[in-house]
């Protein structure tokens, strides 16, 4: 019955005039999806359309204070609804991320004009039983002097939303008074104070890891953000975003052996959205259970965690395991670079050996390969800045090419001495092989870099 309600529900229907009517009939229907078989990755489908649509509409319709705060709180509880749906089931489509969907609405909300300046006002608290939204409107200047903080905890009716960092709190953020002095939020503000978003999940079931990602990897923490109204994209802070964490640790037996904080990415992973490490550093108190994280941005956060079992022993490695494992690696690739410039030096120093067509082709081989192992071992732990990590990873890709390449040209060069025998190799030949080994390989390169600079390199954090 609750599937067929769905599937009857006419998203085309949602528009401007009946939008706050519609989306919270709509929340009507989430709220009774009780049912695990109606909690289904269709209906999630259908829930994204709606959400999506009711965004658009948000972003250019005019609508007032009233109306507007109606369709972010139905937003919200739609959101709430979906915390306790199977994790398989909630899979991003269309390019449409719910989350996103409740900061764009959230946001429009933060930024209405019609709202006033002149003290701290809270235009809209969202209390779930899984998650929370807070949007206010504040006074530049007070925020200037003592920033802002917000926490969120359980009890027995839902979630709490408190106004500063205490203990015992699930999680909380502290934004820098210097963040409200910088030029994007002061040039923005002028007259209007400043709009505020926090927003709070007590799981991450919105935020999943991406496939591929380690299986003792987990997100153990609840995910908490923030946003500054009409001001995307806020990064490279002097003063850092101060977060803190309760670590969930299900049995006596898990341990966090190591824990990362993360932030969500919109745009990683092809657009599905990831966790990165990028811009935070991570302390953590493995008394406490606690993860404190310190982050250069606004966005969402949590912390990643490397649970193990100290009874099952079903971690993939130990920090042991990974030296060594380093260690050998790095051997190994000492010794193949010593080797290859053996071989360089050998056939370039042999009059015989170098006159011959073979050594020509070893030698530019031996020179791809070399660039490759050097480029590997110096700069394969070189993962602090993005643009480093990429041009690492652009190299390794280019230089692998130039290998491959050349293999195929020794097994061309083969098939003419031994098929063909008397085929004359000229120094034109051999100028043009050249040209095609190591230019060819540009291409995929350069188109790979072009599409997003991000394929080229791992979002899973280095626990």
């Amino acid at each position: 019955m609750i599937t067929m309600m769905y599937q009857g529900f006419e998203v085309e229907n949602v528009v401007e005039d009946n939008v706050v009517v519609m989306i919270a009939e709509f929340a009507g229907l989430v709220d009774m999806t009780d049912d695990t078989i109606d909690q289904s990755r269709r209906n999630f489908e259908v829930i994204t359309n709606v959400l999506n649509a009711t965004s658009n509409i948000v972003n250019n319709a005019a609508l007032n204070d009233t109306d507007l705060g109606q369709v972010v709180r139905s937003v919200s509880s739609i959101i709430d609804d979906l915390q306790v749906w199977e994790e398989d089931e909630i899979q991003m489509t269309n390019n449409i991320n719910v989350v996103e969907v409740l900061e764009n609405v959230a946001n429009a909300l933060a930024v209405n004009q019609e709202i006033g300046t002149e003290e701290n006002v809270t235009v809209l608290r969202f209390e779930g039983d899984t998650s929370a939204l807070l949007v206010e409107r504040n006074n530049i200047e007070q925020l200037q002097t003592s920033g802002r903080e917000f926490g969120a905890t359980r009890n027995d009716t839902g979630i709490t939303t408190l106004p500063g960092v205490t203990d015992g709190v699930l999680a909380s953020i502290q934004l820098p008074g210097s963040l409200f002095s910088t030029d994007r939020v002061t040039n923005n503000s002028v007259g209007r104070g400043v709009g505020l978003v926090f927003s709070f999940f007590e799981t991450p079931v919105l935020f999943p890891l991406a496939d591929g990602t380690r299986v003792d990897l987990q997100i153990r923490t609840s995910v908490i953000g923030a946003l500054i109204g009409g001001i995307p994209n806020i990064s490279d802070l002097l003063d850092p975003i101060i977060i803190t964490f309760q670590l969930e640790i299900n049995t006596e037996d898990e341990v966090a052996e190591n824990a990362a904080c993360v932030s969500w990415d919109f745009e990683a992973s092809g657009g599905v959205g990831n966790w990165t490490d990028r811009g935070c550093n991570t302390t953590l108190d493995r008394v406490s259970r606690t993860v404190k994280c310190n982050c250069s941005h606004l966005t969402n956060f949590a912390a990643l965690v490397d649970v193990c079992s100290r009874t099952e022993g079903d971690c993939e490695q130990s920090k042991v395991d990974k030296t060594a494992l380093e260690i050998i690696s790095y051997v190994g690739v000492s010794l193949s670079i010593f080797g290859l410039i053996i071989t360089i030096i050998t056939m370039l120093v042999f009059s015989k050996l170098r006159k011959r067509d073979a050594s020509k082709f070893h030698i530019q081989l031996s020179l791809a390969l070399l660039g490759m192992l050097v480029v590997f071992a110096v700069g394969i732990d070189r993962t602090e800045v993005f643009e480093g990590c990429v041009t690492v990873s652009v190299l390794i890709h280019y230089f692998t090419l130039v290998a491959v390449m050349w293999m195929g040209a020794e097994a061309l060069l083969m098939f003419q001495k031994l098929v063909i025998v008397f085929v004359q190799i000229t120094t034109r030949y051999i100028v043009i092989v050249s040209l095609v080994c190591w230019l060819a390989p540009l291409l995929p390169v350069i188109i790979s870099v072009s599409i997003d600079p991000r394929f080229m390199v791992s979002e899973e954090p280095d626990l």
